[in-house]
């Protein structure tokens, strides 16, 4: 409701003593508590709340646009494999930050109008537009657009943990050979950790990855690569950006 500054002509209007009824909702002229009684008062009596009071349509939602808050108290697993990661990429720099939707409704609409499965240039151009995720010094670096641009291999949930290990096993450019047993134990660990298990959570893991160089922050030398994963049952979305150099 507002205020009605001057009088309105009530033609084609569903008009009261002390409001009009349009498109735009119900406009007061005395916008006081004693008014807006009176005019819901009058529409009762004239049986057209009902008719006022009809809800609209939810606000598109965005992935640029959903409040996101970082996760800082990460499991003891997670640490473990990015502390492993990183004495691999001894060269160069490791990253990782997760970050759970506030709003989880906003969330919801955007999986429903935009999957990422579907449209993943425009998530991924989306979500590295999104205040959160343009602070990071690889989206930082890159051009505005530069989510869309990157060559982006998708695959099934239960390949999340190989790529971990893969990862990890690869190393950077001065990597000792490492036990595979070991590195799998390691990302198996910390898949389960932030993400779940395989067998609990197939349905609600949709991740993403990449080797290239998209943003000058890679050192676009062989070891660069990027992760993003969305939890739709936790609301969260991590990212994991690695690269070395020799």
């Amino acid at each position: 409701m507002r205020n009605l500054d001057r009088p309105r002509s009530p033609q084609g209007q569903c008009a009261g003593r002390e409001y009009v009824v349009s498109q735009e909702g119900i406009i007061l002229r005395d916008p006081t508590p004693c008014g807006i009684l009176s005019a819901i008062d009058d529409l009762i009596r004239k049986g057209l709340l009902e008719n006022v009071l009809q809800p609209t349509d939810a606000p598109a939602s965005r992935w640029s646009e959903l409040l996101l808050v970082e996760v800082t108290d990460l499991p003891a697993p997670a640490h473990a494999y990015l502390d492993a990661l990183s004495r691999e990429y001894a060269n160069g720099t490791v990253m990782f930050h997760c970050y759970r939707v506030v709003e989880r409704e906003r969330f919801d609409n955007c999986l429903h109008e935009h999957p990422p499965e579907v449209f993943t240039a425009a998530f991924t151009a989306e979500l590295f537009r999104n205040p959160a995720f343009r602070t990071l010094a690889p989206v930082n670096a890159g051009a505005l657009s530069c989510g869309a641009d990157i060559p982006w291999m998708t695959s099934s949930p239960f390949h999340l943990t190989a790529t971990l290990a893969d990862m990890l096993y690869r190393g950077g450019a001065y990597s000792p050979t490492r036990d595979a047993a070991e590195v799998l134990r390691i990302a198996q660990q910390a898949r389960i950790a932030l993400w779940g298990s395989e067998e609990n959570s197939p349905e609600s893991i949709f991740y993403l990855f990449s080797d290239a160089p998209w943003s000058p922050w890679f050192y676009n030398v062989a070891w660069d690569n990027t992760l993003i994963v969305l939890n739709r049952t936790k609301g969260e979305i991590s990212c994991l950006f690695a690269s070395d150099t020799d």
